[in-house]
């Protein structure tokens, strides 16, 4: 069973699409299966977009001290992140581009923020001016639901 996230941003109850998008428990889920199986597939879809509404409630809700809100995107929603940061953070793609400093800290709980990376139009996750910035494609989201 798989969340069938492009009619999930589709639904019209704000709370039965926020329950959908970040309920991970497996008996709520199969209720809700039974009951609305319109927001179920059984097959992964390929590109599916995540209203942003859940998954900025997903990030403010994150009770994880490991995850980091690209970390909520991918556990949560399979959404991938870039990160970039000086040498002084592990694990970044490389420091910040000149470009996306002008930024300065920006996040995706305020006004969304995009940027090009790799010929692909991104959403600031978050950023801290030249310290670090998380993107991840816009095009797995529904900025409107």
């Amino acid at each position: 069973m798989y969340k069938n996230w492009n009619a999930i941003c589709e639904c019209e109850d704000p709370v039965l699409r926020l329950l959908l998008s970040v309920s991970q428990n497996p008996a709520i889920l199969a209720g809700l299966q039974h009951g609305f199986p319109e927001y179920f597939t059984q097959e992964k879809q390929a590109e599916p977009r995540a209203p942003l509404s859940a998954v900025r409630h997903a990030i403010t809700h994150n009770t994880s001290a490991e995850l980091t809100m690209a970390g909520v995107l991918d556990e949560k929603f399979g959404i991938p992140a870039w990160w970039f940061a000086d040498e002084s953070h592990e694990g970044q793609i490389g420091p910040v581009p000149g470009e996306w400093v002008v930024l300065g800290e920006a996040d995706i709980m305020g006004d969304i923020a995009h940027v090009m990376y790799a010929n692909e139009d991104c959403i600031v996750i978050e950023s801290s001016s030249e310290s670090y910035c998380t993107i991840a494609p816009a095009k797995f989201f529904d900025l409107n639901a």
